[in-house]
C-alpha cells in the first residue's frame, strides 16, 4: 500500500478553480447530511477563497455554543460539538467571551471537547494566539502542550517571533521533562507505562515540529527574513539531539520521533527557508 499526503506551500489568496462570484452557492444545508458541521464548510470555504476573515459572525449564540462544546460526551455529538467550536472560533476575533471558552476547552476532561476546541481555535487566527502562547509557557501537560501547539500552527496566520520562541521552549521543556520524569528515569511502574509516557511526548514533541514547519511556509511566502532565520535556530538543532537510551536495551527513546520523523518530514521546508535567506543576502 502506498500512502500519498499532499501538504500546501502557501495558503490560497483566491479560488484555484473557475470561481464566478457572479453565480450564487447553493447552500451548504443542502450539501451535507450533517447541519451541524455547517459552520466546518462555511470557514473552510472562505480559507479556500483566499478570504479566512469572511468566516466570521456575530456571537449571538454564545451561550448555547459554549455549553455544547463542554456537554459530556454523548454517542454521535461530535459533529454538533465541532461545529460549536468553529462558531465560536469564527466569533472570537471579537469577542473575549468565546476565544476563553475555546482555551478553556483544552483542559476540559473530555476528549471530544478538547478535541473541537482544536478547530475552534485555529479558526479564530490570530486572535488566538495570544493565549495558545501562555498556555505553551505554563502548561507541562503533554495533551495540553501538543494541542495548543496544533492550533497555534494554523492560528498564526502573521508569521511573528512570538510564536517561534514559545514552540521552541516548548520542546526543550519536553527535552528537560524527559530527563527528570520518575515514569522514564525510575522504571518503577514498568515498561507499559515508560512507553506511553514517551509515546505522549513524541506526539507533542511533533505536534510543535509541524507547527513550526505551517509558520515556516508563511514566513517563506511573506519574504519574513528574522523569522525564517529564527525557525532555523529553533530547528536545526533537532537534527542530532536525542535522549538517554533506555536500560534496558531498547533503541527508542524519547526524541527517536523528532529525529527520524519530524526531522526528516521537515527538511525541505529546512531548505526552502535556508535557500530564500541565502538569496535575499546574495549568498
Amino acid at each position: 500500500m502506498f500512502k500519498m499526503i499532499f501538504g500546501r506551500r502557501v495558503d490560497p489568496t483566491a479560488p484555484s478553480w473557475d470561481h464566478r462570484e457572479d453565480q450564487p452557492l447553493t447552500p451548504f444545508e443542502q450539501l451535507t447530511s450533517e447541519p451541524s458541521l455547517v459552520p466546518a464548510m462555511e470557514a473552510t470555504w472562505a480559507w479556500m477563497c483566499g478570504n479566512p476573515g469572511a468566516a466570521h459572525v456575530i456571537a449571538s449564540r454564545t451561550d448555547e455554543w459554549i455549553d455544547t462544546l463542554h456537554a459530556p460526551t454523548k454517542p454521535g455529538d461530535d459533529a454538533t460539538r465541532v461545529g460549536a467550536a468553529y462558531n465560536l472560533g469564527r466569533a472570537a476575533p471579537t469577542d473575549d467571551d468565546c476565544l476563553s471558552a475555546l482555551v478553556r476547552a483544552l483542559s476540559s476532561d473530555v476528549q471530544g471537547c478538547r478535541r473541537a476546541a482544536v478547530f475552534g481555535l485555529q479558526a479564530a487566527g490570530d486572535a488566538a494566539v495570544p493565549p495558545l502562547l501562555e498556555l505553551l509557557s505554563l502548561s507541562n501537560d503533554h495533551d495540553a502542550l501538543m494541542r495548543a501547539a496544533d492550533a497555534l500552527g494554523e492560528a498564526a496566520v502573521t508569521p511573528t517571533s512570538d510564536p517561534i520562541s514559545a514552540l521552541g521552549s516548548a520542546l526543550f521543556k519536553l527535552h528537560r521533562m524527559y530527563e527528570t520524569s520518575p515514569a522514564v528515569s525510575g522504571w518503577a511502574s514498568g515498561k507499559v507505562q515508560r512507553e506511553q509516557w514517551m509515546f505522549d511526548a513524541d506526539t507533542a514533541a511533533t505536534a510543535i515540529m509541524v507547527a513550526l514547519s505551517s509558520i515556516a511556509l508563511r514566513a517563506v511566502s511573506s519574504e519574513n527574513v528574522e523569522v525564517c532565520l529564527q525557525i532555523l535556530d529553533v530547528l536545526l538543532p533537532w537534527l542530532t539531539v536525542s535522549g538517554p537510551r533506555l536500560s534496558f536495551g531498547d533503541a527508542n527513546n524519547h526524541m527517536h520521533g523528532i529525529n527520524y520523523v519530524s526531522a526528516e518530514s521537515n527538511c525541505p521546508i529546512w531548505s526552502a527557508c535556508l535557500r530564500w535567506v541565502a538569496s535575499v543576502r546574495g549568498e
